[in-house]
């Protein structure tokens, strides 16, 4: 759930992130108080985000949170975030060796192994998470990430995996990855194959953003053409 907790802090749901945090164990919810904590002081209330940071487990991390520690620009660097950064750059050795042994959350490790371009070992990683909303969220999250790559093939796959038995909030995940993969796979090539996957989903909203996904990335090259 912390992958759904994060997303709802960036989109500034504060109050929704509070009730994911809620229902995490102690310490899993850490990251997402952390962020909950920290738009609550750029709004102004210090007394909320007090409040929020004595639920962090990590002392360092609360006191972060709160600010009483300028000099750190966020929470402590761990092994999982020195992974992540390994990852990014490219060094796999260097991320593998960081994640070994260590608790990372699965949606974390799914993240780094994504990044890496270890494709199973992410899937492998997000059947692991122990809340099924989790699981669904990442395989959207990384199905978007291969169709922005242009690898349609992987793009579908994780995408038919999204459907999580649990993860009750799976449709709202879903439609939004085949409208990136209905534009990214008219960009590799003709319309007409997109169009022939899109009307053949099963539901109406998933079609609808599809089809959406396909005019996104027909309509400019007609609108240039017209021009010509």
């Amino acid at each position: 759930m912390e992958a759904v907790g994060l997303s709802q802090v960036d989109k500034g749901d504060l109050e929704g992130a509070l009730r994911t945090a809620a229902e995490m164990e102690p310490g899993w919810s850490d990251g997402v108080l952390f962020g909950i904590a920290q738009e609550f002081r750029q709004l102004g209330d210090a007394r909320r985000a007090h409040n929020i940071a004595k639920r962090i487990t990590d002392p360092d991390m609360a006191r972060v949170a709160e600010g009483k520690d300028t000099e750190s620009p966020g929470p402590p660097r761990d092994a999982c975030a020195e992974a992540w950064d390994a990852a990014k750059s490219g060094n796999a050795g260097a991320a593998y060796d960081k994640l070994a042994g260590k608790k990372c959350s699965c949606t974390a490790v799914a993240n780094i192994y994504d990044q890496l371009g270890d494709a199973p070992k992410a899937e492998r990683a997000l059947r692991s998470c122990p809340n099924p909303a989790d699981t669904s969220y990442g395989m959207a999250e990384l199905a978007k990430k291969a169709a922005g790559r242009g690898n349609i093939t992987v793009a579908l796959q994780l995408a038919s995996s999204v459907h999580v038995t649990g993860a009750y909030f799976e449709e709202g995940y879903l439609a939004p990855v085949y409208r990136d993969i209905a534009h990214a796979w008219v960009a590799s090539g003709s319309p007409t194959p997109v169009l022939r996957w899109a009307r053949s989903l099963p539901n109406g909203y998933e079609r609808a953003l599809a089809l959406l996904g396909v005019a996104e990335s027909v309509r400019p090259t007609r609108i240039e053409q017209g021009y010509r």
